[in-house]
């Protein structure tokens, strides 16, 4: 670009100025350019008035400057020298291109020109490639491995094939990628790079890519796993509609901001969301793209490159990267001011302190940052969420009052109890109004969390055998002015008239309940309000509710009364406000009418006193109280009555025969005493009998029949009545007894320990000793404390890793030496309280034995271990028993373990704490403790050890065939009874151990096993009856033509019993092999058959799990309404979970839905997905861990990086319960194991076991056990064990049919026929005709699981086609070894997904380079050279830098007059660069003028005009313009002063004015205009004599220049 001058006024045209000098005059200074000439036809005067004077001259006098055309090329020669000087400066100042250039320096940097440039072999790190140019690869470029920077400097590279990158640990930046044609990606590839734990920055794609397989592939647009940063990049391409826009998956410490996408499902495909920024999660448009440039340039890295829009369209107008740190982009603070402006109309008081205490702490964070000013965009952005999010969370105060209908809402109108149940979610901020009495039965069914307000207006809510209206009443819900009262019924857990707990309000309401569950208004309060409301009637678990749970609110019961017959839990302080239980009579009263309507507000019902006296919706009823207390006698009595009260105070014979007792005042079994008849003697065959009658209410009392003990549970009262029954069977009443119970008020209670007062204050301990508090209560009224019952009270112990107890009961004892308190509060009025603290001292263990020694008989098995046992045996009963530690009170008395010697003779159940005989034999017990001193720290190991023999009750003496040749064609069977004889078996008693092993002399013929596994003896008359015993019916079958001789020997050799022998012939049968396949699939309809017949009424409902699954996976079609109402009551039990839900709740649940369909990670605002993973409980037994494996996978969850477990972990952790020396699998330990629980865990690990270490080590062991447990008959004992077998075997993909496990005859699946009832059921074993819901389900699915298998499906648990984990995930690894310039080292991976491990080695590490010194500095000939040192190998390696410096020269002057003969030695060489020098001097004209080597010039004879060439070493040269003139040299202009001065008085400053030319001969002259302010010398200093100002003339011939002078 050229600019036009301004012309001078002369008229004389100007040549232009490029706009690059410019710039240099303005940001650099005045740059050193060569003098103008002057035109020929100009005057001296004029010429000398226009010579350029750069060093002092101002941006316009540098404006009226001429150049000749002659001058022109080399003055702009020149001065673009002296621009780039100054640019060059500039740089340098700048802070970014400072740090660029040094960063420049300490990498080894390598350009890339073109494709075959591409270092496909990887960049290392340390390593810089950057690109020069764009490029496009060719099939097969990819760069494997990035450890350096890959810098594209704003270029595109054109893809191919493949990725550009496979891995990626350092950084790639300001790279544009584009793709030739779509890429065929794999799972967990990118179009950028497969997998990313370095960082990509400033990039953008717009490749287009396809998964290889449309369902097992996950792809990202972007990149592929990603567990480091993408930050600044978009993508614009097109990729798979399941796939990740910028990630396929991630993990580890991954991170994406500020990251645009326009293809894809969502930001990552499978993963983590916790680390992306708002602005990344959102998929976009390409014009969407296009528009937020300001999104890609926020907290841009300064990588020298910037987001903007290409100005030619290119790209097809998408974002591209231009050079230039470029300005920051201002940060707009509107949404934070409107975040707190918002916030700043809020009022406190109308939202519950927590949730305040957030929204407080946001806008005092909000208004510093507003304040200071300082914080960046993203900053401002999170502040203003954060306050927006805290208000989002502020939950109102809960109202403690009725609420008013607001005028205009829509109403809902409630008439029946059909449109409560239609009422499933939604209920937030509606409004619904019950218009009549209403009645729920017990089918009627809601799993609505209420939310609403919901206004009864004085109605009654009945419940008959119901659930309660709602399941509960959540945060925002109300419930208010509605009668409650019926009978709850179809629960199987503590349930109130609204459900299982309050969150909301309850006002204005009243409960009159009963049932075995029954709690009032609700199981739980849960930061709910209860307010002016009653409870009274019968609700066994609680009065307004059953149990208290911590919440964000501590919850409130304000104005509430209960009958003082009901109970009510614990509460913490402030709970209770004006809230009590009263007696029934206190109930009954006006008064109570009048203390509910003084707090009904101004929208609650009226109350007023039913005709039974309790208060009720309505006016005042007559009510008559009941002014006969005393229960009538109906007639005198025969006999006096007298009581002895249980605390062994004398008896006392009865007044008018009334008794008055307490239920405080009865013993730990509620005895309050015991009733006899004075002088009573029953005739001979005669009886009395003690009975209550006329009880008020139900329950409250209770009489033993024939003691005459007094039970006394509640207040009440009754009419007992003791009746003699005569030996011809007639009665008659002798005499009567009138009771009252009822519970005094007490104002104070006293806590005793061994007798001695410990209330309020402490008591000390020995050891583990057990404590009781007894505890005594002042009733109102009276001076002295008495006993009261344990069982009004609740005992809280302030920590229970130190106190063990129930809260129920008043023994206690320490779990190990230190300090806790129990603080004990009356169940009827929890405001009276006391406390104490307590200590145990430490008392050192001195020995332990086990419980049990000697001799024991054993003869009844357990049929709970049917089955179970790890070795396939059935146990004999378990004999309860414990370590013996002596002394009894030691600290860490129950602290203790014990083991067996011997497994297969009998072992110990720490957890059952019971000792579990297998077989006669001898055996060694063994307990061991640890004690451990608190004051030392020091851990003992103690054990003790018994011997114990277990014997036979009936030992076999002899067993007997009743024939000893069958036979039987192959694949038939036939029934043989052996009979058994045993020492006592005359007496009745069945044989202990009638086991039998058999033997063959040939395999592969015959098989006899055992019918039935046990069975119950009943038989009347028998000793051992009602025991269960082993089977003895055996069944022989033909499995292959042949005769062997089958030898059965009995177990119990305690007689030395013989042996029996049978010839078995087998002939070849005429039917077919068995056809398992059909066979499975007729068994898997008749289950199906069995559980839809089952559930065709009932429906399904939480608890249905298993069914649910089985029935869906065999791909039945469960009606859609079905499935609806149980994914309902799934939802609203999963609310209600708290972090410690038993795991296998969660998994079944999991299961369940994920077969449905559903996203277990969003079941109604609920992630079980989290839960399991997180869960703590994870490890309490291998059920937990096996299931979270088969749910996590069944709906193939990305388990984030952060959680506490993950797929590696539960399988180490499942590792940990198997036996090391069976392989079984136990349920709590690793010291049993059991067929179902190792078959459970073979089917989580299948998947796993062909490429998992860990997985394959447990699987291997597993299968051997299960192969030695499998019984004669080819199962597992019972219908649940074998199906669980089968359905690993088919899961891991081994044939049940295998050798291993069975023959095509003879298998899993004709053994589990075995279990068929004739309703299609299956049942529990094969010696029980019912089915079993369970077991059916469990043989349906491993049916189920054979056919998948012999179809070659996918396996039964695999619910998204996965298949085998064949494929793994590998982290960004962990260095073992590090590499050096000199060695390889080695890295470890970690399978993200499965755990499995696998080391690599490291290429040779980049040389440790010392920082680059300079070792010679930069000329005009040469560039800097600058050297480096590798710290380990002591390697240089010495490069150039930079360039040469460019040649500067700069003259003080660039024209002079001169008279003829004159010379001067004036002119001045500066400015040269490192190494440069003058070289020469040249006059163009010697006639002129001559100049010497030093600069010196002198005027010739001849006047004229000649220039002076100056010539530096580096060739730079400066022209001189010299005129020689006969007249005198006079001045043109003054330079070198400043137009205005400051000075103080009395000070003085020295002018040194330059004439123009250099060589004036006119002298220099001063004045002043005013010397009594200033005064100037001849030489120039100027003095301030005054305040005020003068005008400093300097004159110099016709030339002045004037300076205003200040003095101050």
């Amino acid at each position: 670009m050229k600019k036009t001058m301004k012309k001078t006024k002369k008229g004389y045209g100007k040549k232009a100025l490029s706009v690059s000098l410019s710039m240099a005059l303005m940001l650099g200074g005045t740059a050193p350019v060569q003098a103008a000439d002057l035109f020929s036809d100009q005057t001296a005067e004029e010429s000398a008035s226009m010579e350029l004077y750069p060093e002092e001259n101002t941006a316009e006098e540098s404006n009226t400057a001429d150049f000749a055309a002659d001058e022109t090329e080399n003055g702009a020669e020149d001065f673009s020298a002296g621009q780039e000087d100054q640019a060059d400066e500039f740089s340098a100042g700048d802070e970014d291109s400072s740090k660029a250039a040094v960063a420049e320096v300490q990498s080894a940097s390598h350009v890339i020109s073109t494709a075959a440039d591409l270092p496909t072999g990887g960049i290392a790190e340390g390593e810089t490639y950057e690109l020069a140019a764009d490029i496009i690869l060719t099939s097969g470029q990819q760069i494997s491995s990035i450890a350096g920077t890959l810098d594209g400097k704003g270029h595109v590279i054109t893809l191919a094939d493949k990725p550009l990158a496979d891995k990626v640990s350092g950084t790639i930046q300001n790279l544009g990628v584009a793709g030739s044609s779509t890429l065929t990606l794999s799972d967990g590839q990118g179009s950028v790079a497969n997998t990313v734990t370095g960082t990509i920055q400033n990039c953008y794609s717009t490749v287009s890519s396809n998964a290889a397989s449309d369902y097992m592939d996950t792809i990202g647009g972007f990149v592929g796993n990603l567990q480091g940063t993408v930050t600044n990049c978009y993508f614009a391409g097109n990729t798979d509609m399941f796939g990740g826009g910028i990630a396929a998956t991630n993990g580890g410490s991954y991170k994406i901001s500020h990251t645009l996408w326009a293809s894809g499902m969502s930001a990552v495909g499978m993963g983590r969301t916790d680390n992306i920024s708002d602005d990344s999660k959102t998929k976009m448009t390409a014009d969407q793209i296009k528009a937020s440039v300001d999104i890609l340039n926020t907290e841009i890295p300064s990588t020298g490159f910037r987001w903007a829009l290409p100005s030619d369209g290119s790209n097809n107008g998408l974002p591209v990267l231009t050079e230039g740190s470029g300005t920051p982009a201002e940060v707009n603070w509107d949404s934070l001011k409107a975040a707190i402006e918002s916030t700043e109309k809020l009022t406190e008081s109308d939202y519950t302190e927590t949730s305040w205490k957030a929204v407080s702490e946001a806008l005092a964070e909000a208004r510093e940052m507003l304040d200071a000013g300082t914080a960046s965009q993203s900053e401002v952005n999170a502040a203003a969420k954060k306050l927006s999010d805290a208000v989002n969370a502020l939950k109102k105060q809960k109202p403690e009052a009725p609420v008013k209908i607001p005028e205009g809402v829509t109403v809902t109108h409630i008439t029946s109890a059909d449109q409560i149940e239609n009422i499933w979610s939604g209920t937030e901020g509606q409004y619904y109004v019950l218009d009549n009495d209403i009645t729920l039965t017990g089918d009627y069914m809601n799993f609505c969390e209420f939310n609403g307000v919901f206004d009864g207006q004085g109605h009654t809510v009945t419940l008959k055998d119901s659930q309660g209206l709602f399941t509960r009443v959540g945060e925002s819900g109300v419930v208010q002015n509605t009668a409650f009262k019926g009978t709850i019924g179809n629960v199987w857990e503590n349930t109130g008239a609204l459900g299982g707990s309050i969150k909301g309000a309850v006002l204005n309401c009243s409960v009159e309940i009963s049932g075995s569950y029954a709690c009032g208004f609700a199981k739980k309060l849960s930061g709910g309000v209860i307010a002016n409301s009653i409870s009274f009637g019968e609700s066994p678990k609680g009065a307004l509710f059953a149990q208290y749970e911590t919440a964000d609110d501590p919850g409130l019961v304000k104005n509430c009364y209960w009958t003082d017959t009901l109970s009510m839990p614990s509460v913490p302080e402030g709970v209770l406000v004006n809230s009590t239980s009263r007696d029934e009579t206190e109930m009954k009263t006006l008064d109570l009418v009048d203390v509910l309507n003084n707090g009904r507000g101004d929208n609650g019902t009226k109350w007023g006193q039913s005709s039974e006296g309790f208060p009720y919706f309505g006016e005042n009823q007559s009510y008559k109280p009941d002014t006969e207390v005393w229960p009538e006698l109906p007639a005198e009595n025969q006999y006096q009555v007298e009581f002895s009260a249980y605390n062994g105070s004398a008896k006392e014979t009865l007044t008018d025969s009334r008794l008055q007792v307490s239920p405080d005042s009865v013993n730990a079994f509620k005895v309050a005493g015991r009733l006899s008849l004075k002088d009573y003697q029953a005739p001979e065959g005669s009886h009395l009998e003690w009975n209550c009658t006329e009880m008020k209410p139900s329950g409250a009392m209770a009489m033993d029949l024939s003691s005459g003990d007094l039970y006394v549970y509640r207040n009440g009262k009754t009419l007992i009545t003791a009746t003699q029954i005569n030996s011809d069977g007639s009665s008659k009443v002798v005499a009567y007894v009138s009771v009252i119970a009822t519970t005094k008020k007490i104002e104070a209670v006293r806590l005793l320990i061994d007798g001695q007062d410990i209330t309020n204050g402490s008591f000390t301990v020995a050891g583990s000793e057990t404590k009781k508090i007894q505890v005594q209560g002042k009733y109102t009224g009276e001076d002295d404390f008495s006993d009261m019952a344990f069982s009004s009270f609740l005992y809280k112990a302030a920590d229970g890793s130190v106190i063990s107890n129930d809260e129920s009961y008043s023994s206690f004892f320490f779990l190990k030496p230190g300090t806790s308190s129990i603080t004990v509060s009356s169940k009827a009025q929890p405001d009276i309280s006391a406390k104490v603290d307590l200590t145990s001292t430490y008392v050192p263990i001195e020995s332990i034995v086990p419980g049990m020694s000697g001799q024991q008989v054993i003869h009844g098995r357990n049929a709970n271990s049917d089955g179970q046992e790890e070795d396939g045996r059935v146990a004999f009963n378990p004999i309860p028993g414990s370590a013996v530690v002596t002394p009894t009170n030691a600290s860490y008395a129950s602290d203790w373990t014990i083991t067996s010697s011997d497994d297969t003779i009998g072992y110990y159940s720490n957890g059952s704490k019971v000792f579990v005989p297998k077989q006669s034999g001898k055996v060694t017990y063994t307990a061991e403790i640890k004690d451990t001193d608190p004051e030392t720290g020091k851990t003992r190991t103690i054990t003790g050890t018994s011997e114990v023999e277990f014997v036979y009750k009936n030992p076999l003496t002899s067993v007997t065939s009743p024939v000893t040749e069958v036979t039987v064609r192959s694949g038939e069977s036939q029934d043989i009874d052996l009979s058994f004889t045993g020492e006592i078996s005359d007496q009745g008693y069945n044989v202990t151990d009638p086991s039998m092993k058999w033997t063959f002399d040939k395999k592969g013929v015959v098989v006899i096993t055992k019918k039935t596994s046990g069975y119950w003896k009943r038989q009347d008359g028998a000793p051992d009856t009602n025991n269960y015993f082993i089977g003895t019916d055996y069944r022989i079958t033909g499995i292959g033509e042949g005769t062997v001789i089958a030898t059965g020997t009995p177990v119990d050799q305690t007689n030395s019993p013989e042996p029996v022998k049978i010839r078995l012939t087998v002939t070849k049968g005429d039917g077919q092999d068995t056809d398992n396949k059909k066979l499975a699939s007729e068994d898997v309809e008749k289950a199906v058959s069995y559980l839809t017949d089952l559930h065709q009424e009932k429906g399904y409902q939480y608890g249905d799990e298993w069914v649910v699954y089985a029935l869906l996976r065999s791909g039945q079609t469960i009606d859609q309404d079905k499935l609806d109402a149980y994914y309902e009551s799934v939802c609203a039990t999963v609310k209600g979970w708290s972090a410690d839900q038993k795991p296998t709740d969660i998994e079944r649940v999991s299961l369940a839905l994920t077969a449905m369909g559903k996203d277990i990670t969003n079941v109604d605002g609920v992630n079980l997905a989290a839960m399991i993973y997180n869960s703590e409980k994870l490890k309490n037994g291998s059920n937990e861990l096996i299931y979270a494996l088969i749910a996590l996978d069944a709906a193939d969850i990305q388990i984030p990086g952060n959680a506490k477990w993950n797929r590696a972990s539960i399988i180490r952790a499942l590792g940990e319960f198997q036996n090391p020396t069976t392989g079984g699998i136990g349920l709590t330990d690793a010291k049993g194991g059991s067929s179902d629980i190792t078959a459970m865990a073979l089917q989580a690990l299948a998947v796993y076991r062909n490429h998992n270490t860990a997985a394959k080590n447990i699987s291997d062991k597993a299968l051997t056990y299960l192969a030695n447990a499998m019984g004669d008959d080819f199962g597992y004992g019972t219908c649940e064990s074998t199906a669980q077998v089968l359905l690993a075997l088919t899961s891991m993909g081994i044939d049940p049919l295998s050798d291993d496990f069975g023959t095509v005859n003879m298998n899993m699946i004709t053994n589990l026929t075995g279990y068929i009832q004739s309703d299609n059921g299956f049942s529990h074993s094969m010696s029980i005709s019912k089915s079993s819901e369970m077991s059916t389900v469990q043989a349906l699915q491993a049916l189920d699981s054979y056919r998948c298998f012999v179809n070659k499906e996918t396996t039964y648990w695999d619910l998204k086609n996965k298949g085998e984990h064949a494929k793994h995930s590998w982290d960004a690894g962990t260095v073992t070894k590090k590499s050096t310039c000199k060695t390889k080292g080695t890295k470890s991976y970690t399978c993200t997904w499965c755990g499995e491990k696998k080391t690599e080695s490291t290429a040779l590490a980049a040389h440790k380079w010392s920082s680059w010194k300079t070792t010679k500095s930069a000329t005009v000939f040469a560039p800097k050279q600058i050297t480096r040192t590798c710290s380990v190998c002591a390697k240089k390696e010495t490069k150039n830098s930079g360039s040469k410096l460019k040649p500067t020269i700069k003259l003080n002057t660039y024209g002079i007059r001169l008279n003829p003969g004159k010379s001067t030695s004036k002119v001045k060489v500066s400015g040269l660069a490192k190494g440069d020098s003058v070289k020469s001097w040249k006059s163009s004209n010697t006639a002129i003028v001559k100049v010497d080597k030093k600069g010196v010039i002198t005027a010739q004879k001849k006047t004229g005009t000649a220039y002076i060439t100056v010539t530096l070493a580096s060739k730079k040269t400066a022209k001189l313009k010299i005129v020689v003139q006969k007249g005198t040299v006079r001045t043109a202009a003054i330079t070198g002063l400043q137009s205005r001065i400051t000075i103080s008085k009395g000070k003085t400053t020295t002018l040194k004015p330059i004439r123009r030319p250099i060589t004036s001969a006119e002298k220099l002259t001063y004045s002043s205009s005013n010397k009594a302010v200033a005064t100037v010398s001849s030489k120039g200093v100027v003095r301030g004599l005054k305040k005020g100002t003068a005008v400093i003339t300097v004159r110099s011939g016709k030339v002045s220049y004037k300076c205003r002078v200040t003095v101050k």
